[in-house]
């Protein structure tokens, strides 16, 4: 016979993990118990009546205890400054992200509120409004107090010599599980615009027997203004995600007819290789890759045709063991399976 619990049970429930209060759907709108399950389950407010996301005082509980409840509330209250400003206020800082700017930072009009959500994070930068990303001097305030704030700059911006020493200079504050910081390192994109800037010079091309790549990697062959251009060879010595490719490039990547091999995580057996042409760094054009077995020695698949963006297109040719077919893709997906 199941037991059947009183109010007064339940309510210690509720004081205890106000989540418990959505196991009991006949009590989930009782305004006493609503209101104590807010103070340690901030997300209760998604599962009550929908009257309860118009009550102010509810609200503010439920942002204290958990930012993400804004997701929830009712609309109006996604622009209210005083709640908005209590959400952040609250805000537990080793989080991940600042989960107040993510849900409502576009709605904040208010140069003192934006301000206030970026001295106490400078990733908030990255959510506001768009229409305060044409102050320099905004950024360079949230620069100083976090370098990932970059990543929410105006292109124009980053292009900015003072702007990405100031990134670096900083550096990235990494907030999950405990807050450290970490080096701030450039796109190479970003980089390479800024040597180019600097240099103001004849490009010449000129041929290295070794050079270290600005994104990692051990790089043999001819450079163009210090980025690989024409025939080189290259190895990525990163344990994680090793690879070699021998080939044509421009402008820093593959591009043109090459063979690339990957490896297997922290191992040297072969993952799978391309052999064909490229494309800003990706297979792109006609090509052949074949994929390996575990043990990185016996072929599992051999994938033969045209590549647009790093993956098959068109109708292909697959050689699976003594099997022969032909698939069909079409915008990265198998339109027809030839099996």
């Amino acid at each position: 016979m199941k037991k059947v619990i009183n109010f007064k049970e339940i309510e210690k429930l509720v004081e205890k993990d106000g989540f418990n209060l959505t196991k009991y759907k006949k009590y989930l709108n009782n305004k006493v118990l609503v209101f104590k399950a807010a103070k340690t389950y901030g997300c209760i407010i998604k599962h009550v009546d929908k009257k309860y996301r118009k009550n102010k005082t509810l609200v503010i509980k439920c942002v204290i205890n958990d930012p993400y409840s804004l997701k929830y509330v009712d609309k109006k209250f996604q622009h209210d400054e005083t709640i908005i400003k209590k959400s952040i206020q609250f805000e537990d800082k080793q989080e991940p992200y600042p989960e107040t700017m993510r849900l409502v930072g576009k709605n904040i009009k208010n140069i003192k509120l934006i301000k206030y959500a970026i001295n106490k994070r400078g990733d908030s930068y990255n959510y506001i409004n768009k229409t305060f990303k044409n102050d320099l001097n905004l950024l360079i305030y949230a620069l100083k107090r976090d370098g990932a704030a970059f990543w929410g700059a105006k292109k124009e911006f980053q292009r900015k010599k003072e702007i990405a020493e100031l990134a670096q200079k900083t550096g990235l504050i990494q907030r999950y599980p405990k807050i450290h910081k970490l080096p701030f390192k450039l796109p190479e994109e970003i980089y390479s615009y800024l040597k180019d800037k600097e240099r103001k010079i004849k490009k010449v091309k000129k041929h290295v027997e070794e050079h270290r790549l600005y994104n990692g990697g051990l790089y043999w062959g001819t450079l163009l203004d210090d980025r690989p251009d024409g025939y080189g060879e290259f190895y990525n010595d990163d344990k994680e995600y090793p690879v070699k490719y021998r080939g044509i490039w421009k402008k820093g990547k593959f591009n043109g007819k090459g063979f690339l091999t990957n490896y297997n995580e922290y191992s040297d057996t072969l993952w799978w290789t391309y052999e064909g042409e490229f494309k800003n760094g990706e297979p792109h054009g006609k090509g052949k890759k074949i994929t390996y077995q575990n043990d990185g020695n016996s072929i599992y698949k051999i994938e033969e045709g045209n590549f647009k963006n790093d993956f098959p297109d068109g109708k292909i040719k697959i050689i699976e063991g003594d099997k022969k077919y032909f698939n069909i893709y079409r915008n990265r997906r198998l339109i027809k399976l030839g099996k």
